[in-house]
This record gives C-alpha cells, structure tokens and sequence, in this order.
C-alpha cells in the first residue's frame, strides 16, 4: 500500500512490488497519462523495481506528477490555435498591400472611361406629355450594361442620343425611318414612339435598331461587312451585359425560360433579317420591302467637311415583325416577316404549355425533320403523324404539330384520316429560314436548362 498525492489530494494505492504495476494502480487511481507519469518519494523519482520496493517498505507519501489525457487534448488544441494565429500572422506579413489610394485611382479611371465612351446628352420631342419617360427610356438604352459596355469596349462616343418623331406608317408609308447615325456619332435618334403617338415602341426592338446604328460608327455602307459588324456588336453586347451571365436565383429555369419568350414575344433579330432581306438591291425592291435607318452624313465619299452630304434609304431591317407588311407575291409561299412571326409565335406557345424536358428535345427533333426535308427525296419531305416515334417526341404535345404547319408542312392529297401525312409545301429560303429560327429556340432552351 502507497499513499500519493496528486493536486493536493490524498489517495491510497496498491500494488504490486514492481515499477510497472506501481505505475499502472497510479494512472488508475489518478488519470494520469503514463507517457508524462513521475512518482517521486523523499525527492527522488522511482526509476526501478528496486526504487518501488523500498517506496512501498518506507510507508513514505508519494509525489505524483503529470498530466491527464484530457489536458493533453486541450493543450494540443491550445496548439492548433497558435499554429493557425501563427500562419495567420505570416500571411498578413506576405500579403500584398492594398492601396485605398490606387483603388481610388482605378475607380475614378473607369469613370472618366464611362464618361468619355459613350452618350454625352439626350434630347426628346417637346409637346408631349410624357417626355419624362420617353427621357427615361433613352437613359435605360444608355445606361444597358451590354450597350455601355460595347461603347467603352470599342470606343464610341456619341454626342447626343434623341428621340426621332415617327415619320410615316411601319409598313404602310413607303419610307419608315426607325433610326439615325448622324456624322458617325455626332448624333444616334432612335424612333420611340408607336404610329398612334400613344404609346412607346418595345424596348428589345429598339435596342436592336440601336445596335444598327452603332455600327453605322465604323463603316456607312450596309455590305456584308457592316452585317457582321452589326451581328458581332449585338452578340458582344450580350456577354458583356452580366445581367444575362448564368447563375442561381429565385425563380431558376422558369424566370429564364419567361425572360426568353418575352424576347422573342418582343422582336425578331435585326441581324438574321437583314442578313437575309438585304442580299442585293434587286431581291429587296422585289419584294417591295418597306425603307428605314436613313443614314444621313455618315463620312461618305467627297464629304470634305465632314457636314451631311447624302442621304440613304437603307432597307427595313429594324422593324418589328408586327409592323413589317409586304406585297403579296405571285408564289403561294407567305412573305418572310408574316411568316417568321407566325412561327416564332407558334414556338412559343408551344414552349409555354410544356415543361423543357419536353420542348428541347421536341424543336431538336423539328430541327432534323426540316433538314431532312432540303433532301431531294419526296418521301424526307413528310411526316406520318401516327409514327410511334413521331407521337412519342412531338405528336402528343399540346402545339407541336402547330409548329410543324407554321414551319411549312401540310397534309397532302394522299392523307387520309386513318393514315394522315404532313409534307412540305414551301421553298428552300423558307425552310431554311425555319430550321435557324427552330434552331436558335433549341438552343437558347438547352442553355436554360444547364
């Protein structure tokens, strides 16, 4: 029997008379962890069998010093604590300084950028009673994060950004002007207004006549060259406008979806129409396709003083497809605008009545129908409605046949009720024109549901 103590307190002990089984009824009676263990008895700390012999045989009280193993934990974690402040500490010391100074400076950069990329004044009509909003709807064109930032990307300055009165009828008046590029950026007018004067234009459509006349800054002739400029500011405007980048939000898929059909709902790309209505003058007078976007003094030959010294009629390339009328022509196929604002219009309610699980895969299928249908082959160009495989990707969906028939198919004298057949009516420009507008829905639709 030994007595001990250990902080302060007195216990008794048995054991055996070895070192080892000395220390083993200790760490029993105590906690303490063997690894830091020390029994001292008249100042001298057992070391052998022999030391426990006489410790035990003296009947002396014995020193017992160490450390739970709970201590040790807490003194481990006491560690961790100053390594982490430690590392802490020595990234502070190798962090990079941050200069409220030059942070400063960067910011005042990019507003004296902002101020000298970009629209310099607005001006409205007088006389009307709501001119604030029509100032207010010029400061939103402006203020665009993608238009802003194609300006400062590219440099454009433009003096003035105006309100046009809207001359002439979209699709009535032989001449409708939509937009105006004054001297390569002294001024860009923008018609705002409806024909009635009651009300403003969609915004989306005159955004898109915007991007027209922007790229009216770099070059005055509509040539293939100014097309793709104008397609590629449109698309620069669109990645550079973090409103549309991709992220989570209240809403998800359905808000983007929503946001998707109300542009198309808005307007019809200016680029795509112009690329197709303006191939030559001939094709476009043809077609008797109404006049806009008079450019007036964009930096043409002999302009020595750089003043107005032409002005063009260009082709109607911004309008709405709701405003754009053409002359019946002596071909059954409808006129393009009708015709491609029928589909959209088609697509789109078949969009809003089914999820997209349904829809993408359905308008990728119409897609490969349609290209089917530019093979010679009759039999590529139609559709046997109660084709298993036809019914279970599009045929038992509220508004997919409907798009079929706005994209050019139609049932044919061979059609019978207990065999109906849809078959291709229309020429290769429409039908060409279907496959991109099908295209471009499939695709945006796919991007949605990533």
């Amino acid at each position: 029997m030994l007595r001990i103590r250990h902080k302060g307190a007195f216990q008794e002990v048995s054991s055996g008379g070895s070192l080892e089984e000395l220390q083993k009824a200790v760490v029993e009676a105590t906690g303490v962890d063997i690894a830091t263990l020390k029994i001292i008895v008249g100042g001298r700390q057992l070391k052998s069998d022999n030391d426990a012999k006489g410790a035990l045989a003296s009947g002396a009280t014995a020193l017992v010093m160490g450390s739970t193993k709970a201590e040790l934990m807490s003194v481990a974690e006491g560690d961790a604590v100053v390594d982490d402040l430690r590392h802490r500490a020595e990234r502070r010391l190798h962090r990079k300084t941050v200069s409220i100074r030059h942070l400063s400076e960067k910011a005042e950069a990019r507003r004296e950028a902002r101020q000298q990329f970009g629209f310099g004044a607005y001006r409205v009509l007088d006389g009307f009673s709501d001119a604030d909003e029509a100032e207010e709807l010029l400061r939103r064109l402006a203020t665009d994060p993608g238009i802003r930032g194609v300006m400062e990307k590219r440099k454009y300055k433009v003096g003035t950004l105006s309100e046009m009165f809207p001359k002439g009828k979209v699709g009535v008046s032989p001449v409708c002007t939509l937009g105006v590029n004054v001297n390569r950026g002294q001024e860009i007018s923008l018609r705002l207004r409806t024909d009635d004067l009651l009300g403003f234009r969609k915004f989306l459509s005159i955004k898109k006549v915007l991007y027209h006349e922007l790229a009216h800054m770099e070059i005055s002739e509509h040539t293939d060259e100014f097309f793709e400029l104008c397609s590629l500011i449109e698309r620069e405007a669109n990645s550079l406008d973090w409103t549309r980048k991709k992220g989570r939000s209240v809403g998800g898929q359905a808000r983007a979806r929503s946001r998707l059909i109300d542009e198309y709902k808005d307007g019809t790309s200016m680029i795509e129409t112009a690329q197709r209505y303006t191939q030559d003058d001939d094709a476009c007078k043809q077609d008797n396709l109404i006049k806009d976007d008079v450019m007036v003094g964009a930096g043409c030959a002999g302009d020595n003083d750089g003043g107005a010294c032409c002005s063009e009629e260009i082709r109607c390339v911004d309008a709405e497809p709701s405003d754009v009328v053409m002359e019946p022509q002596e071909s059954t196929s409808p006129s393009f605008p009708s015709f491609e604002m029928e589909l959209r219009d088609a697509i789109v309610k078949f969009v809003e009545r089914n999820d997209l699980a349904v829809a993408i895969p359905a308008l990728s299928l119409m897609v490969k129908i349609l290209q089917n249908a530019a093979k010679p082959l009759d039999k590529y160009k139609q559709i046997r409605l109660k084709n298993a495989k036809f019914q279970a990707s599009i045929g038992k969906y509220v508004g997919g046949c409907a798009v079929l028939v706005k994209s050019g198919f139609a049932r044919t004298d061979a059609s019978s009720e207990d065999d109906p057949i849809l078959a291709y009516t229309l020429d290769a420009h429409h039908l060409k024109n279907a496959q991109q507008i099908l295209g471009e829905f499939a695709g945006q639709l796919a991007a949605i549901a990533m």
